[in-house]
């Protein structure tokens, strides 16, 4: 059942429609809307974000969801990308990252490159299969347990990119 959650497969299907947009359908569910435009939410500094996950439709309806929220997003598909695009120079102010993906680095291990090249970049571990104590431990600024809501990953950007 598909009721606005992110989880390690994709199940929601996202689209924009004005200022709405379309989290969840399913027969019987109805729908769910977030409405990302809300004169009543946040006001947001600009800021890069970093999404480390291998599922791509994930991938995308995070890096959707950040985007129309006014978010730079930059995208990668396993640690080892994120390695690379990290150090090419590139401007990052967070980083929210997926545990189990391919390649030579996880997620914790990214977390411990991140941490050796920019201690003070905020970056969020999320997983469905880690608890929350580890990545902690390594130095997670937060942990985000899947299957969670869009909007739980907004507002913690959100809340991580508003601290100065």
């Amino acid at each position: 059942m598909c009721q606005n959650y992110v989880i390690g497969f994709a199940e929601c299907i996202s689209w924009n429609w004005s200022s709405w947009r379309l989290l969840a359908t399913e027969t019987g569910d109805g729908a769910n809307f977030l409405r990302l435009n809300d004169a009543s939410a946040p006001k947001r500094r600009p800021g890069y974000v970093l999404i480390v996950e291998d599922e791509l439709l994930v991938r995308m309806i995070v890096s959707d969801v950040l985007r129309d929220a006014g978010y730079s997003v930059i995208e990668a598909a396993s640690g080892d990308e994120a390695a690379e695009i990290l150090s090419s120079g590139v401007p990052v102010d967070l980083v929210f990252s997926d545990v189990r993906m391919p390649g030579a680095l996880d997620g914790i291990a990214l977390l411990g490159f991140v941490r050796s090249i920019l201690p003070n970049v905020p970056v969020v571990i999320t997983s469905g299969h880690l608890q929350a104590g580890l990545a902690m431990t390594d130095g997670a600024t937060r942990f985000l347990a899947k299957p969670y809501r869009v909007e739980q990953v907004l507002r913690l950007v959100d809340d991580e990119l508003a601290r100065d």
